[in-house]
């Protein structure tokens, strides 16, 4: 992920909810409802309190990647937009709105400290195969590290 020096970390996670609830999944009819984005947001913060930054852990997800062309598309679109100036898209306001409470503490923790998640209903993942959730919360179960 290239990223211009003036994008802030509630641009760079704005940007990365935009794009992750840019398209349905199998698990929505319509884009992800805002509780999927909220608690996107709490992990990717709970990410950054573990000692990574916002760039890097919004740099993992998929909407940057060249694996979903489209969606990658639609996200560098939407970067080039916010840089030439405001932005009206209803979906990036609402992720900025997300943003904005998550990166400055406005939001509480939805998801108990979770780290890592997993959408209900995919196959689970190695990590996850003998980890009880922490929570399960808008169609995703969320695992909080261990001591």
């Amino acid at each position: 992920m290239t990223l211009d020096p003036k994008l802030t970390d509630t641009h760079i996670l704005a940007l990365t909810l935009y794009g992750e609830c840019q398209f349905p999944t199998k698990h929505d009819k319509d884009r992800p409802s805002l509780d999927v984005m909220l608690a996107l947001g709490c992990l990717i913060r709970n990410q950054v309190r573990a000692g990574e930054s916002y760039a890097a852990i919004c740099g993992l997800c998929s909407c940057w990647s060249a694996s979903r062309p489209k969606v990658q598309a639609k996200v560098l679109e939407m970067r080039e937009a916010l840089l030439a100036g405001p932005v009206t898209d209803p979906l990036y306001t609402e992720a900025a709105w997300v943003a904005i409470g998550i990166v400055n503490g406005y939001c509480r923790d939805l998801i108990k400290g979770a780290t890592k998640a997993h959408a209900v209903g995919d196959e689970r993942p190695a990590w996850a195969q003998k980890r009880i959730p922490t929570l399960t919360f808008a169609r995703h179960s969320f695992y909080a590290e261990t001591a």
